[in-house]
C-alpha cells in the first residue's frame, strides 16, 4: 500500500530526527560517566567502508532483526494481547541493542514496528522502516563526520528543548499510527467485500442439486469410566500457558542480565 509505505518513512523520519537530541544529550552525560558505546567504534570515514556499513548496518539488520522480533516473536505473543505484546517485543529489542543512549529511542521504536505488524500483518513494511533509520543515520553520520557534543547542558533549555521535541515526534507518529490503521482496517475492509462478492457470484452459478443424505451414529453404552479417566489425565498434566509464561520470565531476565553485564563492561576507568 503506497500510503501507508509513505506514513512508514514519515515514521522513521520524525523518530530519528525528534529523537536524536535525547540521545546525544544521553550520549554526553552517559561519556563524562566513562561509557564507551559499541556503536561508537564503528568506522565510515571513507566512502567504501560507509558503503560497507550499509550493508552490515542498514540491510541486515533490517531482515535479519524484523523477521526474529516482528516475524517471530511478536507473532508468538500475540496471545497474551496487542499491547502487552507490543511491550514485551519492544523490550527484548531494546535489550538486545546493548545500548544505554538509545535505550528509550529503541524501546519507542521496538513499540512501533510491533504495531505496525499487528495492524498490517506485514513485516516488509518494518523491514523499510528499519532500513531507512538505520541508513540515514549512517548517512548523517558520514556527512557530518566524527563531530564532538559541544552543547552546554547546564543551560535549563538544552535541557528541555530535546524532551519537547520528543513530545512533538511522538505525537506527531501516534497520528500516522492511527492513520496507518485506518488504512489497513479498510483495505482489509475491501478485500472482505470483493471476496464475498466472488462468493456470490460462484453460489450463484452453481445450480448443482445435492442430496440430502443422513447418517444415523450409533454410540455404545458407555458407563462414564472413559470420560473419568480423561478427565483425571487431563488435570495430571502440567498446563502449557504456565511453562510458556516461566520460559517468556526466563528469557526476559536473561536478556535484562545480559544487557546490564554489556552496559557495566563498556564503562572505561
Amino acid at each position: 500500500n503506497p500510503l501507508i509505505l509513505l506514513c512508514v518513512i514519515l515514521i522513521g523520519i520524525i523518530a530519528m530526527y525528534g529523537f536524536s537530541p535525547l540521545i546525544n544529550m544521553f550520549d554526553k552525560f552517559t561519556t563524562d560517566l566513562g561509557y564507551k558505546s559499541g556503536t561508537s567504534a564503528i568506522d565510515i570515514s571513507t566512502f567504501w567502508k560507509f558503503f560497507a556499513a550499509i550493508f552490515y548496518i542498514g540491510l541486515l539488520p533490517a531482515i535479519c532483526e524484523e523477521l526474529i522480533f516482528r516475524g517471530v516473536i511478536t507473532n508468538g505473543l500475540k496471545k497474551y494481547g496487542t499491547w502487552a505484546t507490543i511491550i514485551i517485543s519492544a523490550v527484548f529489542f531494546a535489550l538486545m541493542h546493548q545500548n544505554l543512549q538509545q535505550l528509550i529511542y529503541q524501546l519507542f521504536l521496538g513499540g512501533v514496528m510491533a504495531y505496525i505488524v499487528i495492524k498490517t500483518g506485514s513485516i516488509i513494511y518494518t523491514m523499510i522502516l528499519h532500513f531507512f533509520n538505520n541508513f540515514v543515520i549512517l548517512l548523517s553520520s558520514y556527512l557530518s563526520g566524527d563531530v564532538e557534543n559541544t552543547t552546554d547542558y547546564s543551560k535549563a533549555w538544552n535541557v528541555i528543548y530535546p524532551i519537547l521535541l520528543v513530545i512533538v515526534a511522538v505525537s506527531a507518529i501516534v497520528g500516522l499510527l492511527f492513520l496507518i490503521k485506518y488504512l489497513a482496517e479498510r483495505k482489509n475492509k475491501i478485500k472482505s467485500c470483493e471476496a464475498k462478492t466472488e462468493q456470490t457470484q460462484t453460489d450463484g452459478a452453481d445450480n448443482l442439486k445435492t442430496e440430502k443424505v443422513e447418517i444415523q451414529i450409533i454410540k455404545p453404552e458407555d458407563n462414564g469410566t472413559t470420560e473419568v479417566k480423561e478427565e483425571t489425565l487431563q488435570n495430571n498434566q502440567p498446563s502449557e500457558k504456565f511453562y510458556k509464561n516461566i520460559y517468556m520470565i526466563i528469557a526476559f531476565v536473561g536478556g535484562l542480565l545480559f544487557w546490564l553485564f554489556a552496559i557495566i563492561s563498556s564503562f572505561v576507568k
